[in-house]
């Protein structure tokens, strides 16, 4: 193979490489807007299980806050858990304090807005404060308004799932392009 050859196998290469790496990057960017609607998903999915648990079993909240904890995953668990055990631990810490705690501790795991983190502690700050009816309340307020911060992620994700991905490959062609 002559020098010239080899050089255009190596361009190639090179090409294939940075095409692929945007292409993984605009993949990765649009993968976090699933992770958002799978937490929203997964949130409301914990409030209908604590709802469940304080309704029929008439658990406390610290032991409905450690029951679903046992039923969930990932930074939801983590979540949950946390602030069943702070509040184990520290019985005059509020539901609140606790939740916060819990929220804070795992910021960089969690995927949603701040303005959905807002509906989340607005709920903690209610609950463990009233009767079981003001908490079954407060529960579905709750859920009815990550609901609708679901269906705005949901059309979020449609638009900006497709917008990433070709912009990672585009992205990747222009470099390409103007390295060679």
């Amino acid at each position: 193979m002559s020098n010239g050859a080899n050089i255009m196998i190596i361009k190639i290469i090179a090409a294939t490489i940075i095409v692929a790496s945007s292409a993984y990057i605009g993949m990765y960017m649009a993968s976090r807007f699933d992770v958002h609607v799978k937490q929203l998903e997964s949130f409301q999915k914990a409030l209908a299980q604590l709802e469940f648990e304080i309704t029929f079993l008439n658990l406390t909240v610290v032991d409905a806050l450690a029951k679903i904890s046992g039923n969930r995953s990932g930074t939801i668990k983590k979540i949950f858990s946390m602030t069943s055990e702070n509040l184990k631990n520290n019985r005059s810490l509020s539901v609140f304090s606790a939740w916060k705690m819990a929220i804070d501790n795992h910021k960089n795991m969690i995927y949603i807005t701040k303005d959905e983190i807002e509906i989340l502690n607005d709920f903690a700050l209610n609950l463990g404060t009233g009767d079981k009816s003001s908490e079954i309340s407060n529960i579905k307020v709750t859920c009815l308004k990550l609901k609708v911060a679901e269906d705005m992620a949901r059309e979020e994700r449609e638009h900006n799932t497709k917008l990433y991905k070709g912009m990672g490959i585009l992205t990747g062609l222009l470099v390409v392009i103007l390295i060679f």
